[in-house]
């Protein structure tokens, strides 16, 4: 759950001929920028960032405290912390008097590098209450969901011994062009054919995207699946309708292999079923990166989100930052072998 609204994001971003500084900003041109003009707008929509949409209601003075330290502690500087208010939202004056004391420490230490006062600014916002969608990527071509978010998915899938439907996905990417939701039905209804009698999932290393509700609504029977928590109190269960539940023919034992890279949407789909006795988890405790993200873009194709939304199962069970233990341990590397006999000595019952 999450990185689907930042790949949707990077689609739009990326069509459009101008670069978006901040979500509900006016579209700033990229053409022309100064690198001194880019860092400092950088910092600033970080903070406008987290001051109005971090799920904890972070205060103007936590994140701009947390940001003028470390780029004080950077330069090694020496000027005094100008005093925040307590608001959980953009202040003005805030804004201002952070710059006027990074002035000097940019005045004081011009031998530092501006980007580098930039990454250790946002990157203190970040880990002001660090959790896996309030991340920061000052180089974009590293970060681990880059292929999530440009739309790319790898899917296999085979008919393992023992009459085992075997599937492998890569990320929950929902696209124009591609729906993991429908490719997993196209799969699954293969794996009958060919004379499946359980079903493996192997979610090692997806780092999430969107349909991990809906993936879990084939095998339930409407019930809850998550819910979500915003700033502002607001609270929305998500329940797939009846509707998604697959026939009786595709109601078979289930396993889901995963492992430390098993992340969001791939969470809430592994506890959505297991909560409900439709699953066993076989592997290594997973991420722990439950939420729902909102992130922009900034210079030099750098991007920063925070988490929007607590993520919990229906009756408030705690996984983001906890991740879901499995029912049965194993090492990554031998989660698929385990899971595998599992589900065998089952059919064979």
């Amino acid at each position: 759950m999450g990185w689907a609204r930042w790949a949707n994001l990077f689609r739009l971003l990326t069509a459009s001929p101008t670069r978006a500084r901040f979500l509900d900003a006016t579209i700033l041109p990229a053409v022309g920028e100064t690198v001194e003009a880019a860092w400092r707008r950088d910092i600033e929509d970080a903070y406008r960032l987290f001051a109005t949409k971090h799920v904890d209601n972070l205060t103007s003075r936590q994140i701009l405290e947390a940001a003028f330290e470390a780029m004080r502690s950077r330069a090694g500087s020496s000027v005094p912390m100008p005093v925040f208010s307590d608001v959980a939202d953009v202040v003005a004056d805030d804004q201002a008097r952070f710059n006027a004391a990074v002035d000097e420490i940019v005045s004081a230490r011009p031998d530092v590098a501006t980007n580098e006062l930039r990454d250790a600014a946002i990157d203190a916002m970040v880990n002001i209450h660090p959790d896996g969608h309030t991340r920061y990527w000052p180089v974009w071509a590293d970060a681990p969901i880059r292929d999530l978010a440009e739309g790319r998915c790898e899917v296999r899938s085979e008919l393992l011994p023992g009459a085992i439907g075997y599937v492998y996905w890569s990320g929950w990417v929902r696209t124009d062009k591609f729906d993991i939701v429908t490719e997993l039905r196209a799969r699954l209804d293969a794996l009958l054919g060919d004379g499946a009698k359980a079903w493996l999932f192997d979610v090692r290393g997806n780092h999430g995207g969107g349909g991990g509700a809906l993936a879990a609504a084939m095998f339930l029977d409407g019930d809850p699946v998550f819910r979500a928590t915003y700033r502002d109190g607001r609270v929305e269960v998500t329940q797939p309708d009846r509707s998604l539940r697959l026939p009786t023919e595709y109601q078979l034992p289930i396993a889901i292999a995963v492992d430390s890279g098993t992340w969001s949407a791939s969470e809430i789909f592994v506890f959505g079923l297991r909560q409900h006795g439709r699953a066993t988890v076989i592997g290594e405790r997973t991420a722990g990166f439950v939420g729902r993200i909102d992130v922009i873009e900034l210079s030099d194709e750098a991007r920063v989100g925070v988490n929007v939304a607590v993520i919990t199962g229906p009756n408030g069970e705690i996984y983001n930052g906890v991740g879901v233990k499995p029912d049965i341990e194993t090492k990554s590397v031998d989660a698929v072998d385990a899971a595998s006999r599992y589900l065998r000595g089952l059919v064979l019952v």
